[in-house]
């Protein structure tokens, strides 16, 4: 309402063998001073809109397996685990997780 950036959403339309592995169709980041407020549930349940208009029936998103908040948002938008990966080139373990749209 008063045309502050509080975060951002990546929503893609095609995945690269390197993105089906250890990213996905989604990317969201809120800012620190605005995280807690709901924005990124928000977010991700506007965008799954456009995901199934694009004709994706599941999206795919990964988060650093030691984010229990993104975890939380992608699950309260029904992201059901899919499994868990090491990324070789940032060597951090990530959670893959799946949403039906």
């Amino acid at each position: 309402h008063d045309n502050r950036l509080v975060g951002m959403i990546l929503l893609r339309h095609n995945l690269n063998e390197y993105l089906e592995q250890f990213g996905g169709h989604v990317e969201f980041s809120v800012l620190p001073d605005e995280r807690g407020k709901g924005y990124a549930t928000w977010m991700l349940k506007n965008v799954l809109r456009y995901a199934k208009d694009w004709g994706i029936e599941r999206v795919l998103l990964a988060c650093d397996a030691g984010n229990a908040a993104a975890r939380r948002v992608i699950e309260k938008n029904g992201g059901t685990a899919l499994d868990k990966v090491i990324d070789p080139e940032y060597e951090i373990e990530l959670e893959r997780f799946t949403i039906k749209v």
